[in-house]
């Protein structure tokens, strides 16, 4: 049983390193075969030097993609065997300059023509396969620095966490939620003032009863989330009071409250949806203004009923699609 290849996609990293060693092992023999005393994982650094005459352990690591450790240890392994030099640039003694040595020169002149019949070789086994693997592999690469694997990953986690996020209206029994989650985050953050103790200890009043509505984030059978659309006028709410607790920041629960809120705003023709903030709270600005609210002036003549607030953004709701 290989279970390496059976473990297909989720395998990936270990069956190329998998190949990649028996490949190793395979370019050893050959040159033990030659006569050659020289390492494969030596290869890349020798002949890039090789082909550049003189090189920086730094730009050695640039041009190969690799850590400037392992350029470190493959040239500490060809200066053991004499086969590179090094000194300081002249010009920035911090920098390290290698070059062959005499034996090296000597040495990539003999392995010439053995590397010719690798590389005959490594081809035969491409054509063999039926399969163009370097220009795969190209592909790949290119995919990879586009987006990388763990960017990849991370979104479809997030996209299976948010499915397991349900948003819920308002209930009496949420009520306690509603005000412990926003005094979670209100403590940390900023001074609790007279208006949050308002709302947040008597919701059914200061909200509901005035027209208003109160989302709540349940996740894994738990209240994790709540916000708020306060109703202002006849043609405006704020959005207000969204709140995620902190063991379950990350998660884009925040994002999903306030899709839902903008959602019932349309549905409820809400015209306008307005919000209050301060701009130390980076993430969520940034939240708002990737899902369409405009950052407006504060009039002089408006005064917030929040002293931590000094940033003001409205949303449109014919502008709102959804997302």
């Amino acid at each position: 049983m290989d279970l390496i290849a059976e473990l297909g996609a989720l395998a990936l990293g270990s069956r190329m390193k998998r190949l990649s060693n028996e490949m190793l092992k395979e370019v050893d023999k050959i040159y033990r075969y030659a006569g050659v005393d020289f390492q494969s994982q030596w290869f890349t650094t020798f002949y890039a030097i090789y082909k550049e005459e003189q090189m920086a352990i730094t730009e050695i690591a640039k041009g190969l993609s690799i850590s400037h450790a392992a350029v470190n240890k493959f040239c500490k392994g060809l200066l053991a065997e004499g086969l590179i030099e090094e000194s300081k640039d002249s010009g920035d003694e911090r920098r390290r300059l290698v070059i062959l040595s005499a034996k090296g020169k000597s040495l990539a002149s003999e392995l010439e023509p053995t590397w010719a019949s690798i590389q005959e070789a490594v081809s035969e086994l491409i054509l063999e396969s039926s399969f163009d693997i370097l220009s795969a592999i190209h592909n790949f690469e290119d995919s990879l620095a586009a987006k990388s694997l763990s960017d990849r990953a991370i979104d479809k986690i997030k996209r299976n966490q948010l499915e397991e996020v349900t948003i819920e209206d308002f209930q009496p029994k949420y009520a306690k939620y509603f005000a412990s989650l926003n005094y979670e985050w209100l403590d940390k953050y900023f001074e609790i003032e007279e208006i949050d103790r308002r709302v947040l200890d008597h919701s059914q009043k200061e909200v509901i009863n005035k027209g208003g509505y109160i989302l709540f984030a349940k996740y894994k059978d738990e209240i994790v989330g709540t916000v708020a659309l306060m109703k202002h006028d006849d043609t405006s709410h704020e959005l207000t009071k969204m709140a995620v607790t902190e063991k379950c920041q990350g998660k884009q629960i925040g994002k999903k409250l306030m899709v839902a809120a903008l959602n019932k705003a349309k549905d409820f023709g809400i015209r306008t949806v307005f919000l209050e903030s301060n701009t130390k709270l980076v993430p969520a600005i940034t939240m708002y203004k990737k899902i369409g609210f405009i950052v407006v002036p504060v009039n002089q003549g408006t005064v917030s009923e929040y002293k931590r607030s000094n940033i003001k953004m409205v949303m449109e709701m014919k502008e709102w699609e959804g997302l």
